[in-house]
């Protein structure tokens, strides 16, 4: 039961963590500088929460020896994976990079 939420837990804070970078982006250019930090920094802590979920479930499914589960899924998730954590990096640089580098 516990593992099962952890994916459900996984799929919100990755959306989550898609959203925020919009979030502080809009807040900096609103002038607050202190809530678009702090929602890039919930964004990041957003996404390093999905990967310790993932891990986690992937070592369930180890530990409970569901070789099968895991052989079929890890590939999948390897891939996701992968390209959330570029995508969350390249939304939260580009939010960065438009806020504090270029001037309006």
């Amino acid at each position: 039961m516990f593992y099962d939420i952890l994916n459900v837990l996984s799929l919100i804070l990755a959306m989550l963590s898609l959203v925020m970078p919009f979030e502080s982006y809009y807040k900096y250019k609103a002038g607050d500088r202190n809530k678009g930090m702090k929602q890039t920094l919930i964004g990041l802590s957003s996404a390093v929460l999905v990967l310790l979920f993932q891990i986690m479930y992937q070592s369930h499914l180890v530990k409970i020896n569901d070789m099968a589960s895991f052989e079929n899924i890890l590939p999948i998730i390897e891939v996701v994976l992968i390209a959330f954590v570029v995508l969350t990096l390249i939304m939260n640089v580009l939010a960065y990079i438009s806020t504090t580098w270029i001037q309006d």
